[in-house]
């Protein structure tokens, strides 16, 4: 048939239902990110499930004093309908906090973890130091360990130091009400024990009271946040690894707990929180103790928002380093979406192409 002066078949443009596929994205640090819609797709944006995690707080170096762990970065998982505009979107990542160094150092807190203006996960709080003063620990999106202080009450306790307040739950919009941060763990005065910092998915535990007791714990480090019920279980390629189950996110630091030498009284340094939180410094000076010998503290995993562990000040190991915090992460979950497949075979005469493009109806897809 005559076609505007082409002999060919005249067809008519054709819409064929198809999708893009769920495809899941690790961002382990600052970038440009746009959502993936596919050619011809009938949607301007992107459902997506997206998992914010902030940089942990470091543990702090304390002087004559049980020092409290980092508290680990704030979480926020989105519900699955959070629309992902289809434009891009700078996504920055959050340091962990640098670790103190030297003996009455405060530690560091985390930094944010931001996707553009729509979401925001708070950095994880750091523990005091002490100085001969009761602090608490930092607030942040999960909360920093509270310290010891060994000169305060004369020769009996005197009560707790409290852990540092979660700020993530006061965040506005989705950041808040699908934000997920918990309080670190109180130390101990004349305890020689520090409270583990706060992790997403608990809250630090309170180092052991008790005066006199030769066998004292610092205070466990929180439990890290799950995100297998939406991500899947571990192994997948896109979970970080560290130690423990890689779908485990943003656990809090183990308290470090004080040794002085001779006296016959210690406590034992408190353990991780699951998810990547550092473990707690700490020499036992009593028997029986379960570690008979210093253990250092560690970090916080690399790219999990976990706190960092606290260091006191031993008699053998004077100006201990605290542990950093880990940084942070994002994953994003892109749900499947529908689209029109456009086809437009046979031959065309100009103006039908023209007229087409106008009313919108053409293919880019040929």
């Amino acid at each position: 048939m005559a076609n505007g002066g082409i002999i060919g078949v005249v067809n008519a443009v054709t819409d064929t239902a198809s999708c893009v596929s769920a495809s899941t994205t690790a961002i382990t640090s600052t970038t440009n990110f746009q959502v993936t819609s596919g050619a011809q797709s009938t949607t301007s944006s992107r459902p997506s499930s997206v998992l914010v995690i902030a940089g942990g707080g470091a543990g702090a170096a304390g002087c004559a004093s049980g020092i409290g762990g980092g508290g680990a970065g704030g979480v926020i998982l989105t519900p699955a309908t959070f629309v992902l505009p289809n434009k891009e979107i700078t996504i920055t990542i959050g340091a962990g906090g640098a670790a103190a160094t030297s003996a009455v150092t405060c530690g560091n807190d985390g930094n944010d973890t931001t996707v553009g203006s729509l979401l925001t996960a708070k950095g994880g709080g750091s523990a005091p130091s002490s100085g001969g003063h009761p602090r608490p620990g930092n607030d942040g999106g999960s909360g920093g360990g509270g310290n010891e202080i060994s000169n305060q009450g004369g020769s009996s306790p005197t009560g707790k130091n409290p852990g540092g307040a979660t700020t993530q739950s006061g965040q506005p919009g989705v950041s808040g009400s699908s934000g997920h941060g918990n309080i670190g763990g109180a130390g101990w005065s004349h305890n020689w024990s520090g409270g583990g910092g706060g992790g997403a998915g608990g809250a630090g535990q309170a180092a052991q009271s008790g005066f006199g007791n030769k066998c004292v714990e610092s205070g466990s480090g929180g439990a890290g946040f799950d995100a297998s019920p939406v991500f899947g279980s571990a192994p997948q390629p896109y979970y970080p690894t560290h130690t423990g189950d890689d779908h485990i996110f943003a656990g809090g630091g183990g308290g470090g707990g004080l040794n002085t030498t001779g006296s016959g009284f210690g406590a034992t340094p408190g353990s991780a929180g699951s998810g990547g939180g550092g473990t707690g410094a700490g020499k036992p000076g009593g028997s029986p103790h379960p570690v008979p010998e210093y253990v250092s503290a560690t970090d916080g995993a690399v790219n999990t928002g976990s706190g960092g562990g606290g260091a006191g000040q031993f008699g053998d190991y004077p100006g201990s380093s605290s542990g950093g915090g880990g940084s942070g992460l994002v994953l994003i979950k892109q749900n499947a979406v529908p689209i029109n497949v456009r086809t437009a075979p046979g031959v065309w005469s100009i103006n039908e192409v023209y007229a087409n493009v106008k009313s919108d109806t053409w293919t880019t897809d040929l």
